[in-house]
């Protein structure tokens, strides 16, 4: 299960099944998108090469389609995608939904108000707890000083912050891992503000929600 956006081909492609004139773009999980990452030296990069052909890779895993239909897309087709790409593994739940919400008015539709509980959001796509079932929204509570003395000696800040956000969750890492990007890209955010904002911070959302 994923979340998913489709893009209309302007240079539709004929291939062995038939004319594609549409792309599903699916959301992946934390875990695949990392995988990816790994394989691409994004950080020593001045050729960009490597970004190109992690985009790439990420294009082929997010419509299902094979590298050669890929390669056959149109440049302006490929950049509608790509652009939907970068919003699907680096936006957050909340913006998502605000766009899909602005979508609908723009087209005349009536939206019912996005009631979105900021430390008990809904997840785009729901992940499986083998103990506990169905996750369906993420319930958060902010971390201990004691928590984030513990772990100043963790050098790796992937690491770090996946078990204070286990902390935070309740959750087990590997579970956290299965969080789709959107989904994840919320939870670490959220961390973050807990760990840096001051308590005001906290207070000023809870008189405006």
């Amino acid at each position: 299960m994923s979340y998913t956006r489709k893009i209309t081909l302007v240079y539709p492609l004929t291939t062995a099944t038939g004319v594609l004139s549409e792309l599903t773009v699916s959301t992946l999980s934390a875990k695949q998108t990392r995988e990816i990452g790994r394989k691409h030296d994004t950080d020593n990069d001045p050729s960009g090469f490597h970004a190109m052909d992690q985009e790439f890779e990420l294009a082929t895993a997010m419509t299902g389609q094979p590298d050669d239909v890929i390669a056959q897309l149109k440049k302006p087709d490929y950049n509608s995608l790509t652009a939907q790409i970068d919003r699907l593994t680096n936006y957050n739940t909340e913006e998502l939904l605000e766009e899909d919400a602005d979508e609908q008015r723009e087209a005349g539709n009536a939206v019912i108000p996005l009631a979105f509980n900021k430390d008990n959001p809904p997840l785009l796509v729901p992940v499986n707890d083998p103990i506990t079932g169905d996750i369906t929204h993420c319930q958060m509570q902010p971390p201990t000083v004691g928590l984030t003395r513990q772990l100043r000696n963790e050098k790796d800040a992937h690491k770090r912050g996946m078990m204070v956000a286990s902390t935070c969750t309740g959750l087990h890492p590997d579970i956290i891992d299965q969080f789709h990007m959107p989904d994840f890209n919320y939870l670490m955010e959220r961390v973050n503000d807990f760990l840096s904002q001051p308590g005001a911070f906290f207070q000023t959302e809870t008189l405006t929600d």
